[in-house]
């Protein structure tokens, strides 16, 4: 027996295997979501520095120490252009994003391949432009704890070229890398395959999983025959 406490009064239980299957599914979304999970774990509490506008006065800038996140999403091609229009990027953070998937048809092996782009930005206001050293100190890391675990979450392997390049990207006082690389998918579906299954939305992860609905506040007791 399992005793959950709720809050809302619902809770939602995966069924056995959902987790570990569908988290890191085969398409660009289980790509990102195993690199994001990697890059948390890999930066772990090491905080940077984050600029924010101090209210008593607008010309200032307040200075927070945060861990970076870390997340999926779409990178801006101003960002990564000497002359980007678009406001400063967030800083500390590592962007993660699929910026490309290839198949070569009639090979000898087909295997569906993705690449990736890996954003990591920083922040620093010294006079000595001293986050330079931040900066180059993560790019490195994330890149060589990639080339290091070439097999994520035991299943995308990386191929090809891995390289990292500062960025010119336009915004003083702050410090932009991109590191990008490519990694094995596994074969492309054939005819027998059910593409509207195996390509989920976001809401994917309880799809088909047990809701208990209880009393807020109180202890739900689950039987292990519940989570069947």
């Amino acid at each position: 027996m399992k005793t959950k406490t709720t809050t809302n009064g619902t809770v939602t239980i995966p069924r056995e295997g959902d987790i570990g299957k569908r988290w890191y599914s085969d398409d660009v979304e289980g790509l990102e979501r195993a690199l994001v999970d990697s890059i948390k774990a890999w930066i772990g509490d090491k905080t940077y520095k984050s600029p924010a506008t101090d209210p008593s006065d607008p010309e200032g800038v307040l200075v927070n120490l945060i861990v970076p996140p870390v997340y999926a999403g779409y990178i801006p091609s101003s960002l990564l252009s000497p002359d980007g229009l678009l406001d400063p990027p967030s800083a500390p953070s590592v962007l993660v994003e699929g910026i490309s998937g290839k198949l070569e048809l009639g090979a000898k092996e087909d295997e569906y391949s993705i690449s990736v782009r890996i954003v990591v930005t920083l922040w620093d206001d010294a006079p000595d432009f001293g986050g330079y050293s931040d900066a180059r100190y993560l790019k490195e890391m994330l890149y060589f704890k990639l080339l290091q675990f070439r097999l994520l979450a035991e299943k995308y392997e990386m191929h090809g070229t891995a390289e990292w390049r500062n960025v010119a990207s336009g915004h003083n006082n702050y410090f932009v890398t991109t590191i990008e690389t490519s990694y094995k998918m596994g074969p492309p579906p054939d005819s027998s395959s059910s593409v509207d299954a195996d390509i989920r939305d976001n809401n994917f992860l309880f799809d088909g999983a047990t809701v208990f609905v209880g009393t807020p506040g109180t202890d739900l007791v689950i039987s292990d025959e519940d989570r069947a």
